[in-house]
C-alpha cells in the first residue's frame, strides 16, 4: 500500500517564490543555529539539536516563525506574512545550516587539524610514524627544473603552541592565533565547497526521479510542509497536534527537571532485556526496548512494508549475532567504529546492500538520468528549450557540469592532501555513494537518525589494501577525511534533497536557490567554524565536548597509524571473506528488489535490510515496531481519512520534544547550567 502523505496544497504560481525576504530570513535563523548550537555543544554541553538528519534546531526555530511570528506579522499587516513559499524556503536554508554546525562539519574541522599534533605521545609514536608524512609539498619536474606546485602541510596549522593553546586554552588572553589558521581553512574551503557542489548537483539530478516517478515519502520534509500550508497559524489549530505537542514536551521536561533534581521521577522508556538468557543459552546478545518520541512521528510517515522491515531484519541481525556467538565466528579484520558497531561482517554485508541499493536506483532511474545526460552534452538541445528542467535549481548541463567539477576538483585535492591519484578518485566515489545511499534511505525509511554500515576510509582499505593508498603519506591523508566522511549522521546532501522535495510543492523560478543554499553553506560554516575556535582558545578543548574534541579526532588518527604498522593485504582469506559477505549483501537486496516486482504481497524492503545491522537501529527498532503496528490499525480500521487525521497528533511528537530540547538548552544559557543532556535520539 503506498501510503505516502498526499500535499493538500495546490501549487502557486508567482513570477518569483524565492524572494528576497525569505532568503534574508533564512539566512539569519542559519546564522542563529550556527551561533547557539557549536555554544550548546561545546560549552553547555546540552541536548544536541544538530546531530542527525533529523535537524531538530531548524523545527525548533521554525515551530517559534510559524507558530508566533508569522501570524503576528499577518495581524500587524496582511502583506508581511510570509506565504508558504517563502516559509518552505527558510526551513530549507534553515536545515542545511543545521546539518554543518556541529556534527556535519563545525565541531569536526578544528579538533582534527591540530590533534596529531597535540597528542602525539611516546606511546602513540606518531611524531616519528605519523607527523612527518602528514600532506607532503607537490612537485613537478621536467629536466632539471623542479617546482613546488603545492607547499607541505597547508591543510594543518602549524606550532606546537597553536595546538597546545586550542586544547588548554590561550595564555595571557591572547585570543585565536588567525594567522596560523588563514591558510589551512582557506584550503579546506575549496574542498568543502567543491565537496557540497557535488552533493547539492546530485540531488538535483535526481530529484525529479524521487519526487515525480517514484513519490519516495519524504517523512522529514513532511512536517515543515504542512506547517506551511494555509493561512498563518492555521496548522496549529489542530487539537490532536497539541496533544501529541504536550505529551512530548512534558515527557522531555520531566527529564530535563530529573536531571537537575534527581528527586523528581522521569519517564524513561527503556529497558535492555538479554536476549536468550532467559532460556538458559548463554552467549548474551541484548535486546534494546527504547521509544524515541521524533521517530516515533517520522516512522509513522513510512510505508508500513519498509517499517515491518526495518524492525524484521534487525531483531534477524541479533538472531544472527547471537548465533555466531555460539558458534565462535568472527571475521578477524578491523574496520572503524562507525556504521555496524565494530562487527566487520555486518559492515560488509551492508555495504553491499547500499551498493545494489544504488544501482537499483539508477536502473530505475535509467531513462530520466540518459535525458539528462543528453540534454548536457554540446551536441544536445539545451532542456531549457522544452522546459524539462525549468524545477530544477540548476540547468542539466549546469548540474553534470558540476558533477564532474566537484569530481575532478575533489579528487585533486585528496591528491594533494597525500593520497595517489587514482586512490583519490576511487575515495571520492566510494563516499558519494555512501552519501547518496544513506540519503535514500533517510527520504523513503524516515530513519531521520541513522548511519552508514561503513564508511569510506574502511571500504577502500578492505577492498583494495593499506598498499593502495602509497604508504605513510596517503594513510596519514585518511584521518582527515573522518572531518567529512566519518560519522554520517548527517549531511548537506540529505537537508539539500528534502529542501529540494519542499521547494517542488511550488511554481516558479527556483534558481535563485541553488545561490541561496550556498550563501547559507559559507555562513553557517564560517560563523560554527570560527566560533569553535574562539570558544576552544578561550576554554581549552580539553574542557568541552569530549567526543568532537578529544576522543574522536584521536580514534580518526588511530585508525591510520594502525595500517602504516599493519598493512592489510590483498587477495588472503579474509579479504575473499569480506568480497563474499559484500556480494552476500547485494544478491540479498536484488531478491528482495525481484521478489516485490514478482509479488506484489511481498512483505520485506531491501531498505531495512540495508540498515539491519547499524547501531543505532538496535536503539530504533522497537519504535518501528510500534509505529508500524499502530499505522497498521489505524488504516486497517479507519482508513486513510484516519490516517490523514493521526498524522498530526504525530507531527505533534516531533515538534513537541525539539521545541522542549532548545527551551531547556535555553534555561541551561540563563541559568549557567553545564552537561544537562536529555536525549540524544
Amino acid at each position: 500500500m503506498n501510503d505516502a502523505f498526499p500535499s493538500s496544497a495546490s501549487p502557486t504560481t508567482p513570477a518569483q517564490p524565492i524572494t528576497l525576504r525569505s532568503v534574508l530570513i533564512g539566512l539569519l535563523g542559519s546564522a542563529f543555529i550556527a551561533v547557539v548550537e557549536p555554544y550548546n555543544l561545546q560549552s553547555i554541553q546540552g541536548s544536541y539539536l544538530s546531530l542527525d538528519y533529523s535537524t531538530p534546531a531548524a523545527f525548533a526555530l521554525f515551530f517559534c516563525l510559524t507558530a508566533i511570528f508569522n501570524p503576528l506579522a499577518g495581524l500587524l499587516r496582511r502583506g508581511w506574512a510570509l506565504t508558504s513559499p517563502e516559509l518552505l524556503v527558510v526551513f530549507s536554508l534553515m536545515g542545511v545550516a543545521t546539518s554543518l554546525v556541529t556534527m556535519g562539519l563545525g565541531a569536526q574541522l578544528a579538533p582534527n587539524l591540530v590533534a596529531p599534533q597535540y597528542f602525539a605521545d611516546p606511546g602513540n609514536q606518531w611524531d616519528t610514524r605519523l607527523l612527518p608524512y602528514i600532506q607532503p609539498a607537490r612537485k613537478l619536474q621536467l629536466g632539471d627544473q623542479v617546482w613546488t606546485l603545492i607547499p607541505e602541510k597547508v591543510i594543518v596549522p602549524q606550532g606546537e603552541e597553536v595546538a597546545r593553546a586550542f586544547y588548554e586554552g590561550s595564555r595571557e588572553s591572547t585570543g585565536v592565533p588567525w594567522s596560523a589558521w588563514a591558510i589551512p581553512l582557506a584550503v579546506w574551503s575549496l574542498f568543502l565547497l567543491l565537496l557540497y557542489l557535488g552533493m547539492i548537483c546530485t540531488m538535483s539530478l535526481v530529484r525529479k526521479q524521487w519526487v515525480t516517478h517514484e513519490r519516495l515519502t519524504f517523512p522529514i520534509a513532511q512536517i515543515p510542509m504542512a506547517m506551511s500550508e494555509g493561512a498563518p497559524g492555521q496548522f496549529f489549530r489542530n487539537f490532536w497536534l497539541w496533544i501529541g505537542f504536550a505529551l512530548a514536551f512534558g515527557i522531555a521536561s520531566l527529564m530535563a527537571l530529573h536531571r537537575r533534581y534527581p528527586e523528581i521521577f522521569p519517564f524513561l522508556p527503556i529497558s535492555t532485556v538479554p536476549a536468550w538468557d532467559v532460556l538458559g543459552l548463554g552467549y548474551d546478545v541484548k535486546v534494546i526496548f527504547r521509544i524515541s518520541l521524533p521517530m516515533l512521528g517520522f516512522f509513522y510517515l513510512v510505508r508500513t512494508d519498509i517499517l515491518f522491515s526495518l524492525f524484521f531484519f534487525n531483531l534477524l541481525a541479533v538472531a544472527v549475532e547471537w548465533l555466531m556467538n555460539s558458534q565462535g565466528i568472527k571475521l578477524q579484520e578491523q574496520l572503524s567504529i562507525y556504521g555496524s558497531d565494530s562487527k566487520p561482517h555486518f559492515a560488509h554485508v551492508g555495504m553491499g546492500a547500499f551498493v545494489m541499493i544504488i544501482l537499483i536506483g539508477f536502473h530505475r532511474a535509467r531513462h530520466h538520468l540518459w535525458n539528462v545526460f543528453k540534454k548536457a552534452l554540446p551536441s544536445g538541445s539545451p532542456a531549457g528549450v522544452d522546459g524539462e528542467d525549468r524545477d530544477e535549481i540548476l540547468s542539466y548541463r549546469g548540474i553534470v557540469a558540476g558533477l564532474l567539477l566537484s569530481t575532478v576538483g575533489c579528487s585533486l585535492w585528496l591528491w594533494m592532501s597525500g593520497m595517489p591519484l587514482g586512490m583519490s578518485l576511487v575515495f571520492y566515489l566510494t563516499a558519494m555513494v555512501i552519501f547518496l545511499g544513506l540519503t535514500r534511505i533517510v527520504m523513503e525509511a524516515g530513519l531521520a537518525e541513522i548511519s552508514a554500515p561503513t564508511i569510506a576510509p574502511s571500504a577502500t582499505i578492505s577492498a583494495f589494501g593499506s598498499q593502495a593508498y602509497g604508504g605513510p603519506a596517503g594513510l596519514s591523508a585518511l584521518g582527515f577525511t573522518f572531518i567529512w566522511c566519518g560519522d554520517i549522521r548527517t549531511s548537506v546532501m540529505a537537508t539539500a534533497g528534502s529542501g529540494l522535495k519542499m521547494c517542488s510543492h511550488f511554481a516558479g523560478d527556483k534558481r535563485r536557490l541553488f545561490w541561496a543554499l550556498f550563501l547559507t553553506i559559507l555562513l553557517a560554516a564560517s560563523i560554527s567554524v570560527g566560533l569553535v575556535l574562539v570558544l576552544a582558545y578561550q576554554e581549552g578543548a580539553l574542557n568541552q565536548n569530549d567526543w568532537f574534541m578529544s576522543s574522536g579526532p584521536k580514534y580518526h588518527f588511530k585508525f591510520p597509524a594502525h595500517y602504516i604498522d599493519h598493512p592489510n593485504e590483498v587477495g588472503n582469506a579474509t579479504w575473499w571473506w569480506g568480497r563474499g559477505l559484500t556480494a552476500l549483501g547485494a544478491g540479498v537486496v536484488l531478491l528482495l528488489e525481484l521478489s516485490r516486482r514478482i509479488w506484489f504481497w511481498w512483505p520485506l524492503h531491501g531498505i531495512g535490510f540495508c540498515v539491519a545491522t547499524n547501531w543505532l537501529m538496535y536503539d530504533l527498532w522497537f519504535t518501528a515496531f510500534l509505529a508500524w503496528l499502530v499505522k497498521l490499525a489505524v488504516t486497517r480500521w479507519g482508513g486513510m481519512g484516519a490516517y490523514r487525521l493521526s498524522r498530526n497528533f504525530f507531527f505533534g511528537l516531533i515538534l513537541g520534544q525539539y521545541t522542549a530540547i532548545a527551551f531547556w538548552v535555553a534555561v541551561d544559557y540563563f541559568k549557567g547550567g553545564k552537561g544537562y543532556t536529555i536525549f540524544w535520539i
